[in-house]
């Protein structure tokens, strides 16, 4: 026994005895008591022997040996799993390509709103970025430029811009920008070779910045580019710089970039700028972009750039207008789809509910597969209750066989997820605007897939591992399998399309000829009044054959609920119903 006075023993013990509770069921239940007694007669010996060292080595043999006894299950149980489901072939095979495909297209969704909603690459703080809303004028820009304690830095460009680049004898259409020289230092990039824009002249010698991709897959990176002239629209211009690497402009969803031209070049080179672009204040085709300052929120950029529009508008005399056309609304600038920060949450929950409604009737059918096969191993179940297994127990090792069938599909589905994204991002729409879309998968798509994996394996697993370990289990021994059970019914967790199930029951008893549409029949009306005989027809008329004539013959049959057959024979010629003649005829064999 140990001494109540001695502190480190005791406090050895407790933690000893923790530990053992921590054991599997089955080992506690063999080893448990047997193993707390022999180390309360031990402890003492060791705690005389090796001192404080000997309780550490105590408690760090049994720290290790409780997570090694919880892998051993571990293995037992995947082994076993895998034994399960190679014995149903069948069964696996559908399983996992059901949950294949609603883990593909839920991570699919995910991909897509991860690559929309990404930061624009190698922007620094994308956040402190906002574009208005709609394109503004020129001297409108400069106005704006001046509101230094909004902005941090402003600037202004024209998308999209066709140019056409000669290279090798033939001209290539080749989209870009028309910019302000402090498009880049705003944005915060910088050049992967030579340099951006540095000052704005009133009239810049022509010069040019490629894209990285323009200068990989058209000039074959040849790294003399730099000081090179280049043929835009006829007109040489000397490249002065590379983009950085994967950097397509401010807004490449929309506007995808190759080149970046200033707005001082000539005419001759960007039709854009002709008739004095930049003076005339009715010419709205520039895109606005600042920094916002630390500390300034877009609600207060938005009320004082509303309050400047206004005031503009009143000193041009424009005061007549429309005050919603003067509205100014900011969306994100440093993410590669411009949105308002107010509809993000939407766009994400619409992608991902999207998604998530498409995997969860993948795992609802799997669920029901899932029980009908509990069904038929409900004696090897209550075999093992009878042996001494318990409900825990066997809830994981059928939780383990889901979460196999989840991993199972988790691969394939990843790798499908990830050339549907590569074969979306390399579609080329039909578009008259350039757009540009990376939507190939990340580390960000594969922690999703594993997490959506073990919430697949754990959501269609749970309620049939719950409702197989619920057995009575002297029928479940007597009959094995082969018992009907009509809970496993019930708690079914099939989620059919109702329209196809509805089709399907009502062909069973559905003939059509032509135009006329004949019903089988199967239970005749009561005897009933004429005027009730005639409100029942007419309803079942109306319902059945709005836009057709009056049929010359009717014939209404009804179950517990009413009627709910109905015969017509249309010909066109007889408008006029013979229902109750009919039923006078047909009164006593009804």
């Amino acid at each position: 026994m140990t001494h109540p006075g001695n502190r480190p023993v005791a406090l050895s013990l407790r933690v000893y005895r923790a530990l053992a509770r921590a054991f599997p069921y089955e080992f506690k239940n063999a080893y448990g008591d047997e193993l707390v007694q022999v180390t309360e007669n031990a402890i003492e010996p060791i705690w005389r022997r090796h001192g404080v060292l000997g309780l550490v080595w105590l408690l760090a043999d049994i720290a290790l040996r409780v997570p090694a006894e919880h892998l051993a299950e571990l293995r037992q149980d995947i082994r076993y799993g895998l034994r399960m489901l190679a014995a149903s072939p069948g069964f696996s095979a559908v399983a996992m390509i059901s949950l294949t495909l609603g883990i593909c297209i839920a991570t699919c969704a995910y991909s897509e709103m991860n690559g929309l909603l990404r930061d624009l690459p190698g922007v620094p703080d994308p956040g402190q970025l906002v574009a208005l809303r709609a394109p503004s004028s020129y001297p409108n820009y400069k106005r704006y430029r001046e509101l230094n304690d909004l902005f941090s830095a402003t600037f202004a460009y024209i998308a999209p811009v066709p140019f056409g680049v000669s290279l090798g004898g033939h001209t290539e259409r080749t989209w870009g920008h028309l910019v302000t020289p402090s498009y880049f230092s705003t944005l915060g990039v910088h050049p992967a070779q030579g340099r951006f824009f540095d000052s704005e002249p009133e009239k810049q010698a022509p010069a040019v910045v490629i894209s990285y991709r323009f200068w990989q897959e058209r000039l074959g990176s040849d790294a003399s580019v730099i000081g090179k002239s280049l043929r835009i629209n006829g007109s040489p211009a000397t490249v002065i710089g590379i983009g950085p690497k994967e950097f397509l402009g401010a807004s490449p969803s929309l506007f995808v970039a190759d080149l970046w031209l200033p707005l001082s070049v000539d005419a001759r080179v960007a039709p854009e700028l002709a008739d004095n672009a930049l003076e005339r204040r009715d010419l709205t085709m520039f895109q606005v972009v600042g920094r916002l300052r630390p500390g300034v929120t877009e609600a207060a950029a938005e009320a004082e750039l509303d309050a400047v529009a206004q005031q503009m508008a009143q000193s041009y005399g424009e005061a007549d207008k429309d005050r919603k056309s003067r509205r100014v609304q900011l969306l994100s600038g440093g993410k590669v789809l411009p949105i308002r920060k107010q509809d993000m949450p939407f766009f994400k929950e619409f992608l991902l509910v999207l998604g998530g409604l498409v995997l969860l009737i993948a795992c609802a059918n799997v669920a029901n597969m899932m029980l009908a096969r509990a069904a038929d191993r409900r004696k090897e179940i209550a075999v093992r209750l009878v042996l001494g297994a318990s409900r825990a127990r066997l809830i994981r090792q059928l939780l383990t066989e889901s979460l196999l069938v989840a991993a199972g599909a988790a691969v394939p589905a990843f790798i499908l997820c990830i050339w549907l994204m590569h074969l979306l991002s390399q579609l080329r729409m039909p578009l008259p605007i350039p757009v540009a879309f990376d939507l190939n998968p990340d580390w960000r798509a594969l922690v999703f897939t594993l997490a959506v994996t073990m919430l697949t394996g754990l959501g269609f697993g749970l309620a049939p591992a719950l409702q197989a370990t619920r057995t009575d289990l002297t029928p479940a021994l007597k009959e094995g399998g082969n018992i009907h059970l009509q809970k496993y019914r019930r708690l079914s967790l099939c989620v059919p399309d109702p329209a196809v199930a509805h089709r399907i029951y009502g062909a069973r008893h559905t003939r059509r000829h032509g135009h006329s549409g004949r019903l089988q029949p199967r239970e005749p009306l009561p005897d009933l009044s004429r005027s009730r005989a005639r409100w029942i027809f007419r309803r079942a008329r109306h319902r059945f054959l709005p836009e057709t004539p009056r049929p010359r013959e009717e014939t209404a049959f009804r179950n517990r609920r009413g009627p709910y057959r109905y015969t017509a024979r249309c010909d066109g010629r007889q408008r006029r119903c013979a229902v109750f003649q009919w039923w006078q005829r047909n009164r006593a064999g009804a």
